[in-house]
């Protein structure tokens, strides 16, 4: 397995997500557009929201090696509109980050659940908001068993 197939598998898991897409529309008017690959030159904003970008980041494989580690760069944009709103015990919150913490995230990473590989583990940083434009960036790692047999391509 390569990281590129990894993310066609999540990005599968991603699209065929009723409930994310179902809540992600609610909240924007419009269903996450799913990518894999970020060119940096024609770089995302705003009018592609809602948006997840799939990035394959690295590859640590080999015959030597017991498992396979990879990791997938996912990017995360949104838009939702409007200023600070009352959050739990009246502190005023922005509600875009508000949506990418509690909803749009969330989502995301459970849609990964039930596949193979799964994500192990995640790294993340919000972006400071724009004008309720938000963007979050996760490093997600996820592992395989590495199976040495006669006739296996452990570099495919």
């Amino acid at each position: 397995m390569t990281s590129i197939e990894i993310c066609r598998l999540w990005a599968r898991a991603i699209k065929s997500d009723a409930e994310l897409n179902r809540q992600v529309k609610a909240y924007t008017g419009a269903e996450p557009k799913i990518i894999i690959g970020y060119d940096m030159v024609a770089d995302l904003d705003e009018a592609d929201c809602p948006y997840v970008v799939l990035q394959p980041l690295s590859d640590d494989r080999g015959p030597d090696a017991t498992e396979n580690e990879f990791q997938i760069a996912l990017f995360l944009g949104a838009v939702i509109p409007g200023g600070p709103e009352p959050g739990p015990e009246g502190v005023l919150e922005l509600p875009c980050l508000t949506f990418m913490d509690t909803v749009f995230c969330p989502l995301v990473l459970g849609s990964l659940d039930p596949t193979e590989p799964y994500p192990g583990l995640a790294e993340c940083e919000l972006q400071m908001p724009r004008s309720g434009y938000v963007e979050k960036y996760l490093r997600l790692t996820c592992k395989t068993q590495n199976y040495i047999g006669i006739g296996a391509d452990v570099w495919r």
